[in-house]
């Protein structure tokens, strides 16, 4: 059987009142990454953004609460000092509002940043996910490398003709044998093992 991992980036509002209860219909866990973006864009669209309560509420449901930085930046073209600011600053604000983080990461914006994976290595996270469209093997992939295909889904809301957005990512195992909906010590490897396998 495959894995699918059902994942969810930036802290959107919607991702509690909308995403989540469609999952819980269904019986479906994720993993919901957070970050703040800059103080400037927050403010802006502060309305759209979970705070520590949602994300609380959300990881009370039983869903996994993971690292997307601190301001979205493309961290391939941060220093290591810079990466470990953007990782440490979020997982400090989610320690202070009691959320429990995930051992996993999400790359901003996507692509695989190889300059931060020994970053997240020594911060004790087990994998990261990018957004490279490709199958993951266990046994041949990189933990810190794992590849999702994007997931947008648009539908129109008859009474309102507002539109909503929903994106996620999936990460499709190629060797898994049983069916997980979120990261999960069963879908990474453990932590002495090779990434060559």
């Amino acid at each position: 059987m495959k894995t699918i991992v059902l994942t969810f980036d930036d802290a959107v509002r919607s991702q509690l009142t909308i995403v989540a209860p469609v999952l819980k219909r269904f019986g479906f866990g994720a993993t919901f990454f957070v970050c703040r973006f800059s103080d400037k864009w927050r403010a802006q669209h502060s309305e759209h953004l979970m705070g520590l309560e949602e994300l609380r509420e959300l990881q009370r449901q039983g869903f996994e609460i993971g690292n997307h930085t601190w301001s979205h930046p493309n961290m391939r073209e941060l220093s290591d000092a810079e990466n470990a600011r953007e990782v440490d600053s979020l997982s400090e604000w989610l320690k202070s509002g009691g959320i429990t983080e995930a051992p996993v990461f999400a790359y901003p914006g996507g692509p695989y940043a190889d300059n931060a994976a020994p970053l997240l290595r020594q911060r004790g996270f087990l994998a990261a996910r990018s957004t490279e469209n490709d199958a993951w093997d266990i046994a041949h992939c990189d933990p810190m490398h794992v590849p999702a295909t994007p997931v947008r889904v648009t539908t129109m809301k008859p009474s309102s003709r507002q539109s909503i957005t929903l994106t996620g990512f999936t990460l499709q195992s190629s060797s898994s044998t049983a069916f997980r909906t979120s990261f999960t010590p069963g879908f990474i490897p453990r932590r002495n093992a090779s990434p060559n396998g």
